[in-house]
């Protein structure tokens, strides 16, 4: 499940981290570039939340991005 999602975001030779995210970053609707296709954002969500079924660490973090759906 994991490599599926690197592959699919094409990010299989990034480096992995300790930590997921900074827990006081803030994230905000208005920064940045909007996703251009929310059908594949909200699928890559879900894939997400599946995998915290097996990485519970992982939850905040997926939390934080499923905010922005």
């Amino acid at each position: 499940m994991c490599l599926d999602i690197l592959k699919e975001t094409s990010m299989i030779d990034c480096m992995h981290m300790d930590s997921l995210m900074n827990p006081n970053y803030k994230l905000m609707s208005q920064q940045g570039e909007p996703f251009l296709d929310p059908k594949r954002y909200r699928r890559l969500v879900g894939k997400l939340i599946y995998l915290t079924i097996l990485r519970p660490n992982m939850s905040f973090v997926v939390g934080v991005v499923s905010q922005f759906m």
